[in-house]
């Protein structure tokens, strides 16, 4: 068997504990935690902004100089690292609201720029050239895997126990990634004697490129150039607010709404779920699609969704809602990834990336203080998915009024920019 498939499964492994574990269980330990520890909903959101921020930072530094000095292997190792430090001290140390804030933000940060979407993307870039389409949907339907997972042990955990043996568990999850990274992850195939995907190139079969990806890769100065890369990065803000406000705020928004916590929970992993089967169905389609159809397609439906959440006040009501927005925006979300790779090629995606993920995060940063300012204004949640369906309503128009950018092939012999 090749062995990029080992890889994978300990990307996939990592990305579940990583980049779900927190994400998922915050939403159904925020009251309890919050109100422990003295936190209203704004100061609260005020911590997620900062560790945005610092996510940004990290991960812009990351791929414009880290990546030229250190094995991305080390890097992930280090995301592990700082997911188990962030568990532990969580558990057992952060007791008011400055511990929180020197704790929370940072840690987090640093093991979702380190060991999250990003440094997997890289990794496998390596591992994987044919099959890099399916490797990737593959991780990110992990996405789902962990949103079923995490909101249903969270709330059994709080049934019994506090807010903080959720941390515990999640301390040991983060050091289980750093044993299983230290000792089998590789850098590279060619270390092992092996080359990317495991099949010679004159024994893979040879496939049109399709019409809407180009052919000529832009680099990252013509990049930042080009007005629709912007758009990139605003519909790649729209569907992390979408998972976002469901992660973090579909629970607590249905209890306000007077339903139990664990009909929230079940929403969250009815939405998690559909997320394993669009996230994997997302990488088939776009190899048939444009990706920028696809969002057209999805972004009208999303927008209508946001609109009824005010209204669930019912289980039934709910799991429809998370069954419907959670199958649609799963399917969008590894398509502005798919836009950004088909519309300016591959060659210089790493650096591409790093200042697409850096905006994206920063963006996410302020945005990230609206819930909690909507709530504490209004007292519930239903102007923050009015305002999530606002927002995608004018990610649809941007993508109808704006043409993919084409590059022609350069003269023989010229130099990128």
């Amino acid at each position: 068997m090749f062995y990029g498939w080992i890889i994978l499964l300990i990307i996939c492994v990592n990305y579940i504990v990583l980049s779900c574990g927190a994400l998922y269980s915050y939403g159904t330990i925020l009251v309890p935690m919050a109100a422990e520890l003295g936190l209203t909903m704004t100061q609260a959101a005020m911590a997620q902004t900062v560790k945005t921020l610092l996510t940004s930072l990290f991960a812009l530094g990351i791929g414009q100089f880290v990546l030229k000095r250190v094995r991305i292997t080390t890097v992930i190792l280090c995301g592990c690292l700082a997911g188990s430090l962030l568990g532990l001290l969580m558990a057992f140390f952060v007791r008011d609201r400055l511990s929180y804030y020197l704790c929370y933000p940072i840690l987090v940060s640093l093991m979702n720029s380190c060991g999250g979407l990003f440094t997997s993307q890289v990794l496998l870039t390596k591992w994987f050239e044919t099959r890099r389409s399916t490797a990737v949907s593959i991780m990110l339907s992990m996405g789902g895997v962990g949103g079923v997972i995490f909101p249903q042990i969270a709330s059994a955990m709080l049934n019994s126990f506090s807010w903080r043996s959720i941390w515990m568990l999640l301390a040991g999850l983060s050091m289980a990634c750093v044993v299983i990274t230290r000792l089998f992850l590789k850098e590279t195939p060619q270390e092992m004697g092996l080359i990317p995907d495991g099949v010679p190139k004159e024994g893979r079969k040879a496939a049109a490129v399709p019409s809407y990806r180009t052919r000529v890769s832009f680099t990252q100065k013509e990049t930042l150039l080009t007005p629709f890369f912007y758009v990139c990065v605003l519909t790649h803000v729209a569907t992390s607010n979408g998972v976002t406000s469901t992660g973090n705020y579909l629970v607590s928004h249905l209890m306000n709404n007077g339903l139990d916590r664990a009909v929230g929970a079940t929403a969250v992993s009815i939405f998690a779920f559909f997320n394993i089967f669009g996230r994997s169905l997302s990488g088939v389609i776009q190899d048939r699609v444009n990706p920028r159809t696809i969002m057209k397609v999805l972004l009208p439906i999303m927008v209508v969704a946001l609109f009824f959440v005010p209204g669930l006040d019912s289980a039934p009501k709910a799991w429809i809602f998370a069954s419907v927005y959670g199958l649609c925006l799963s399917i969008a979300v590894p398509c502005p990834v798919g836009i950004l790779m088909n519309s300016f090629g591959v060659e210089y995606y790493g650096k591409i990336s790093s200042v697409e993920n850096g905006m994206c995060n920063v963006m996410n940063a302020c945005l990230a203080l609206i819930p909690g300012l909507i709530y504490d204004g209004t007292g519930s949640y239903n102007w923050y998915y009015r305002f999530i369906g606002i927002y995608m309503f004018a990610m649809l128009v941007l993508q109808l009024a704006f043409k993919t950018p084409v590059k022609e092939e350069s003269a023989p012999g010229s130099q990128p920019a």
